[in-house]
Order: C-alpha cells, then sequence, then structure tokens
C-alpha cells in the first residue's frame, strides 16, 4: 500500500516545475524592467540637477514655489518633485519639499559651483 502523502507530492510536482518555468521565463522581462525603470530615475535625477531644482528647493518650498523660481510649469514641476520624492532626493510634508541630507551634500546649486555637471559626481566617487 503507497503512503497517501507521497501520491499527493507525485501529483503536485508536475505543477510545481510549470511555475518555475514560467519563473525562468520572465526573467528577460524583469531585466528589461529594471532597466527602464534605472533610466528614468537617473532621467529623473539629471532633470533635477540640469533645472537647479535643489537650488529652488532649498530649506523648503512649495512646487508652486519652485515652479516660480525656476520659471517652469508649476503641474510638471511637481510631479517632478514627488518623484524625487520617491527617490528619497527630497523630503514633503505637507505641501513644502525640502532637500535630504544626501541632495544637499552631493548636488550643488549651480551658483555654488559653476563648473558643476553630473559627471562630477561619477569622477568624485571614483576617486575616494
Amino acid at each position: 500500500m503507497r503512503d497517501k502523502r507521497a501520491f499527493f507530492y507525485e501529483k503536485s510536482e508536475p505543477k510545481r516545475q510549470e511555475s518555475v518555468d514560467c519563473l525562468k521565463s520572465m526573467e528577460p522581462l524583469e531585466d528589461l524592467i529594471n532597466r527602464m525603470r534605472i533610466f528614468q530615475e537617473s532621467r529623473i535625477l539629471l532633470t533635477a540637477v540640469e533645472l537647479d531644482l535643489f537650488s529652488a528647493v532649498g530649506q523648503g518650498a512649495t512646487a508652486a514655489e519652485a515652479a516660480s523660481r525656476l520659471q517652469t510649469d508649476e503641474r510638471a514641476t511637481e510631479m517632478l518633485m514627488n518623484a524625487l520624492v520617491a527617490l528619497q532626493m527630497l523630503q514633503k510634508e505637507k505641501d513644502v519639499f525640502s532637500n535630504t541630507q544626501l541632495a544637499t551634500q552631493y548636488l550643488p546649486s549651480r551658483k555654488r559651483h559653476q563648473n558643476f555637471t553630473p559627471k562630477y559626481l561619477i569622477c568624485r566617487q571614483s576617486f575616494r
């Protein structure tokens, strides 16, 4: 007489293998999605640097105040600032955004560093 548990495992094994095969087939898709996400995060950060958004935010500013300082569209600026909150480069309390310590330390304003470019970040970290 066969053990009931052995019978159960024999029947469930093919389904388990199917789910493993399905997960393996999704690995290239996950890789593609991750690459796109990394590009999006990079583009968000570079846009903020190019606009000098971190200077406009300073110690605290609403999206409307930052947009006024940068002469940009308020809605688009708020969307960018919310994306930077998700990337932990800005903090948001109610409607007021402020720079995180990381942004303050590594993303200087153009006014303080006239020759600053995003390449500066890469080079600076390479020689530490």
